[in-house]
C-alpha cells in the first residue's frame, strides 16, 4: 500500500545535505563492505558523510548500511518517522515498534526469512522484492539450525540455478517493485529476496519488525 504520511520523508531523505545536517556529518555508522552485492562482507566504522560520498563513487553493492536503528542516527531523523510509525502501528493495533534504516547502492539481501512480522517501506530509489510463501518447496535452506532461515540459492537470477537447484524454478512466488512511499507487508517465515535498483545516487529503505 502507499503511505499517506511518507511524501515529506521521501523528499527530505533523498537529499544528502539534509541527512548529514539531521544526523551529523561525523555520525559514526557500521557499514558492511565487500567486492559486490553477493560477495562476503566485513564491517567497518565510518562517518555518515564518508558513506554517502562512497556510495556515489564505487561499484554496485560494495557498501551497505544495514539494519541500523534510526534512533542511533539522532532524534531529528527519528522524529521524521513518528507519523509513519504511528500509521503502521494503527494498522495492526500494536504499539509502534522502532524503525530500522538500510542505505546502499545496488545492494542485495539474498533469500531469507524472518520470524517476525515486517513492514518494508521505500524512502529513496526503488527496490525489487520477490516473496515465496512460508510453505514453499524448492527453497534449499542452508543446513544447520542457525542458518536454516537462509537459502543456498544466493543469486536468484543465476542461470546455473537450474542445474544446482533444479526445483527452485518451480517454487511459487510473487514479486513487486517498491518506489518512494510504498510499504510492503512481509509475513513471518516468508522467504524474500530484496535488490536495490542502482538508478539513484543511493537507496534508502526502512523497516519495522514486531511479534
Amino acid at each position: 500500500f502507499r503511505s499517506s504520511t511518507s511524501d515529506g520523508i521521501a523528499d527530505r531523505w533523498s537529499r544528502p545535505d539534509y541527512l548529514l545536517q539531521a544526523a551529523g556529518a561525523e555520525q559514526l555508522v557500521s557499514v558492511e563492505v565487500g567486492d559486490g552485492p553477493y560477495a562476503s562482507k566485513s564491517k567497518i566504522m565510518c562517518g555518515l558523510d564518508e558513506l554517502l560520498e562512497h556510495l556515489q563513487e564505487v561499484q554496485r553493492g560494495s557498501a551497505y548500511l544495514a539494519q541500523t536503528p534510526v534512533a542511533e542516527l539522532g532524534s531529528r531523523l527519528e522524529g521524521d518517522l513518528e507519523g509513519l510509525t504511528a500509521e503502521l502501528g494503527a494498522l495492526w493495533d500494536v504499539s509502534p515498534p522502532s524503525p530500522y534504516v538500510w542505505v546502499g547502492q545496488g545492494s542485495v539481501s539474498p533469500l531469507h526469512w524472518d520470524v517476525q512480522n515486517n513492514f518494508l517501506a521505500q524512502v529513496h530509489g526503488s527496490k525489487y522484492v520477490r516473496l515465496h510463501p512460508a510453505d514453499a518447496t524448492g527453497m534449499y535452506p542452508n543446513p544447520g539450525w542457525d542458518m536454516r532461515h537462509t537459502s543456498q540459492v544466493v543469486d536468484i537470477h543465476d542461470p546455473d540455478n537450474s542445474v544446482n537447484f533444479p526445483t527452485f524454478r518451480r517454487s511459487p512466488y510473487v514479486c513487486c517493485w517498491l518506489r518512494p512511499g510504498d510499504v510492503l507487508y512481509i509475513p513471518p517465515r516468508w522467504w524474500h529476496y530484496v535488490a536495490s535498483c542502482a538508478r539513484t545516487n543511493y537507496q534508502i529503505s526502512l523497516n519495522w519488525w514486531w511479534s
